[in-house]
């Protein structure tokens, strides 16, 4: 039996005339895939209720689950509720406790909730109403026919830790989510060409399938298990071939993964810039990594030096450039790590940037020895 779809509608006229983008349909796609769910398709409409019922009815018609994000708010345009309420017939109901959540939350800084605030707590009949810690649309989910509507709040910080403790786990409970293993590396310095062949040549004869995606500067390597048991020696070794260029194994890129590292790093670490050639913008921003020139770095402490083969300018060729970098505590050098990536043009301060990053926390969980 093919597993069940889902899809994603986003609504608001800022997104259809360009004025923001649908960030929340990427992180929501992106989770789900890592759990083996089933995406058909996404979906974007202005804050016209016609439209977003044109658009509501098709992707029920073809899909088994359809989250809504925005059109959620006070105002006229907000038109989700009552395009829900009209595709399925369920009758909008007044929900006294999301009221008075409303009210508290305006409180809490000091306004007043007012009348069109009320729009905020209706919801279709029978609907399982989910909190907002984080402003004041509730959000919901509504099961229709053997079909599920979610309902989220537009903005990330509203609706994605909604998503993540309600969608999530609902989903999970009704099976849409298939069983296979899935192993993910985010990697730096390796080429999709070079690689892919390796790859394959370890997974496949054990039941993988391989999948790669060029997001620069990271190559993303994922590995699924379609069998019911994963070979872990092979595994194993595809994970030690690819650990010398790994990132991390989830989704963090190289500065998520440093600004967690130095959660736990309380000393300040001293970067000397050796890859700029003209005066630039931090490599790094954190309270404990302080820029700083070779000739005025005290002697005890950590330093990081980061160097470019060509100094990146104005007035680079296309070509490439060899990254390197150096890590001292109290003189001593700890640590020190060398690539090339290829030279295209005023992209490449993001990937001296994300080197740094990425270079940064290794050498920081590097023990002295």
């Amino acid at each position: 039996m093919d597993l069940k779809k889902i899809s994603f509608l986003a609504t608001g006229n800022e997104i259809i005339e360009g004025e923001v983008q649908d960030t929340n349909g990427q992180y929501f796609a992106s989770t789900l895939h890592d759990k083996g769910a089933n995406i058909f398709q996404h979906v974007h409409v202005s804050d016209d209720k016609s439209e977003i019922c044109t658009a509501l009815r098709y992707l029920l018609e073809h899909s088994d689950v359809v989250i809504i994000t925005g059109g959620l708010g006070p105002t006229s345009d907000d038109n989700t509720r009552f395009a829900v309420s009209e595709i399925t017939g369920s009758e909008l109901k007044f929900d006294e406790h999301s009221w008075r959540m409303i009210q508290e939350r305006f409180a809490l800084f000091n306004l007043k909730a007012v009348e069109s605030n009320r729009q905020q707590a209706l919801f279709p009949a029978g609907a399982d109403i989910y909190p907002n810690e984080n402003g004041s649309a509730p959000a919901c989910h509504l099961e229709w026919k053997g079909k599920h509507i979610f309902m989220l709040p537009g903005p990330p910080r509203e609706c994605r830790p909604i998503f993540d403790a309600r969608v999530m786990k609902v989903l999970g409970e009704l099976n849409f989510f298939d069983k296979h293993e899935r192993f993910q590396w985010i990697t730096m310095g390796l080429s999709e060409g070079e690689i892919a062949e390796e790859i394959d040549a370890m997974a496949k004869p054990h039941g993988f399938e391989t999948g790669y995606r060029w997001s620069y500067p990271y190559l993303v390597i994922k590995v699924i298990a379609k069998n019911n048991t994963v070979d872990r020696e092979a595994l194993s070794k595809i994970d030690a071939r690819l650990d010398d260029y790994c990132v991390s194994r989830d989704r963090r890129d190289a500065f998520e993964v440093l600004s967690d590292i130095m959660k736990d790093h309380a000393e300040t670490v001293y970067l000397i810039d050796e890859v700029n050639g003209e005066p630039a913008s931090p490599l790094i921003t954190h309270p404990n990594i302080v820029s700083a020139e070779k000739d005025k770095i005290p002697e005890k402490g950590h330093v990081f030096i980061v160097s470019a083969v060509p100094k990146i300018s104005k007035e680079m060729k296309p070509g490439s450039i060899t990254f390197s970098c150096e890590g001292f505590i109290d003189g001593k050098r700890v640590y020190q790590h060398q690539y090339v990536v290829p030279l295209r043009g005023a992209e490449i301060i993001h990937s001296a940037r994300a080197y740094t990053a990425w270079q940064l926390g290794r050498y920081i969980l590097t023990p002295l020895i």
